[in-house]
């Protein structure tokens, strides 16, 4: 069994794989020693796979050393596919593990990742296994955040879906800017790269991709774990080529 830990820069997401099959999901906003281990115990996990967009924890890291084939994914890491990026030092190892999803959801495809978290991120892979790269903005609570943080006037909103298109209040006004401009950006982007790219596949995940996915009239292929199933797919990888 495979253990994956996608730490980001809100929660840390957990994963246990037997083969493809998931068998544990759980989402922390810290994990613990004390999570690892009771995990560690109920299940005979063989190898782990660490991803981290923030600073990582020493102690989580030295119990998986311990316990487990242990894999800290870096830039450095043999990954299942060609990096094309030209500055892999700089690339987060969630869009990393993403691109590395997707060559196994869709192999021999070109392949447009969106993952609505703290930021959007929109990563593209084409037929050959080759990543190439792909854009960064900022996310829901972000762009709420910069409107109150950057005016004197406009309040600090806790993202809902808003009533409708035209705001008839500031606070709608500003979840209708947020929420379609947002919608708009996405559809804009899978727009462009279909242009660009013929038989384009879509994946969508993230925290935030559910408040979008229905309103996207478009093929999409709606992947909550998409993250872990790249951190899977790159143990297995290295596991077997070892």
């Amino acid at each position: 069994m495979n253990l994956t830990v996608d730490q980001g820069n809100t929660n840390v997401k957990v994963l246990v794989f037997e083969n493809e099959t998931i068998l544990f999901s759980g989402t922390f906003r810290k994990l613990k020693l004390q999570d690892l281990r009771r995990l560690l115990k109920r299940y005979d996990i063989q190898a782990s796979i660490l991803s981290s967009v923030v600073k990582n924890q020493p102690g989580i890291i030295s119990l998986l050393k311990r316990e487990t084939d242990f894999i800290l994914l870096s830039h450095k890491t043999k990954v299942p596919l060609k990096l094309k990026y030209k500055s892999p030092q700089t690339l987060g190892m969630d869009r990393l593990a993403s691109a590395a999803a997707a060559v196994s959801v869709f192999p021999g495809q070109n392949v447009l990742v969106i993952d609505a978290g703290t930021c959007v991120k929109y990563d593209f892979v084409n037929r050959k296994k080759e990543y190439l790269g792909g854009s960064i903005s900022p996310g829901l609570v972000m762009r709420l955040k910069s409107m109150n943080h950057y005016t004197h006037a406009l309040p600090m909103l806790e993202y809902s879906r808003p009533e409708g298109l035209t705001g008839k209040t500031t606070d709608q006004s500003m979840l209708s800017g947020v929420h379609y401009g947002m919608l708009s950006e996405m559809e804009g982007m899978i727009s462009r790269y279909r242009k660009q790219h013929e038989k384009l596949k879509v994946i969508f995940t993230g925290r935030d991709s559910v408040y979008f996915v229905k309103q996207l009239n478009l093929p999409i292929f709606a992947a909550p774990d998409l993250i872990g199933l790249g951190l899977n797919h790159i143990l297995n990888f290295n596991v077997s080529n070892k």
